[in-house]
């Protein structure tokens, strides 16, 4: 497997791979002829978080067709990788053939190159395959919503919580009845 990206798509590729850090431990990176797929499990390995790019979003997107090639990294590994993207023109990642590590090679401005092997933790892929058409409890939308809930609360806020209703969602940043600081600030959010 191997796949090139430009700089503007490295950068959302990046983010991709920091809100998934937020979520789990391990990141599993999945590559078939359609695309790729980033995915993580929480600790509990209850839910699933992923991301799905498709082969569009690649500006060189190479997997062999008879084979589905799958691997799990560290994610504080990937973290130190796309830290900072910003100077970043072109971003190359590669399976190596012999299967054990994970290259990504970030081309930057002024011909500097990075170089990271990052090892193979596991040949390891998540089996469960969830259809979006079977989720009874789906939330879609455009990343600018979610961009402009995010805004709606403070950067150190830990967690907020989704409440759907049938022709509403709260966001809120609070449990009902739960204890909390006299400095706390409530917020809540209503979108219909």
């Amino acid at each position: 497997m191997k796949s090139t990206l430009d700089g503007g798509n490295t950068k959302v590729f990046a983010k991709a791979v920091q809100s998934l850090s937020k979520f789990g431990g391990d990141l599993f990176i999945e590559a078939n002829i359609g695309g790729m797929q980033l995915r993580t499990l929480n600790p509990t390995k209850s839910a699933v978080g992923t991301y799905r790019f498709s082969r569009s979003f690649f500006d060189c997107y190479e997997v062999d067709q008879n084979e589905e090639s799958f691997c799990k990294l560290d994610m504080r590994a990937c973290l130190t990788v796309f830290r900072n993207t910003k100077q970043v023109e072109r971003c190359d990642m590669a399976l190596l053939n012999d299967r054990t590590k994970f290259q990504i090679q970030l081309k930057c401005q002024h011909e500097t190159l990075k170089n990271t092997f990052i090892s193979v933790d596991d040949e390891e892929n998540i089996t469960a395959e969830m259809a979006p058409e079977n989720n009874c409890n789906t939330i879609c939308g455009s990343h600018k919503i979610f961009t402009e809930i995010s805004n709606n609360f403070n950067p150190a806020e830990e967690e907020i919580t989704l409440e759907a209703q049938e022709k509403k969602v709260n966001v809120k940043n609070y449990v009902e009845g739960s204890r909390v600081n006299e400095k706390f600030m409530r917020s809540q959010l209503q979108l219909k």
